[in-house]
């Protein structure tokens, strides 16, 4: 997302690497040949009860999985599944048990991702200076509006 939003903004990395991602704002030049996997997570929090992982593969197949650990908690049935966007975009017919390997191929694609997120978050918390809340840094942020 940061690569979309840096660019709708019209602002400029300083930084001296470049950004992972890539820039997915529509555009009138863009095909739909120019298809890319795309991978989406949903947490449980206080405000929903889903834990899902999903991704959509260049060919417009989406699959979601249940990821819920809580005991008697788990995703409704029309929550998850394998469904083809190029047909059924309202994801009406799950495909997984006709297109088992495609559903297996798509939980290895969705563990694997969930394996590099969880890596680059400890890498990041390993590399990220912490930042001491001082008296300063409060009145610095009330001026800007952060903190009343």
């Amino acid at each position: 997302m940061f690569p979309t939003i840096l660019a709708q903004s019209g602002a400029r990395s300083k930084l001296k690497h470049p950004l992972p991602g890539i820039d997915l704002a529509l555009s009138t030049t863009a095909q739909t040949s120019d298809r890319r996997v795309s991978y989406c997570e949903l947490s449980r929090r206080a405000s929903n009860e889903l834990d899902l992982a999903g991704v959509t593969d260049e060919d417009g197949y989406r699959r979601a999985i249940d990821m819920s650990v809580i005991p008697g908690k788990k995703a409704p049935k029309k929550s998850v599944g394998l469904w083809n966007l190029n047909s059924d975009p309202a994801e009406q017919v799950d495909l997984t048990e006709s297109l088992p390997v495609r559903a297996a191929y798509h939980e290895q694609m969705i563990a694997r991702w969930l394996a590099q997120q969880t890596y680059l978050r400890d890498q990041t918390a390993i590399t990220m200076p912490s930042v001491e809340m001082t008296e300063e840094l409060k009145e610095q942020l009330r001026a800007l509006g952060y903190l009343k």
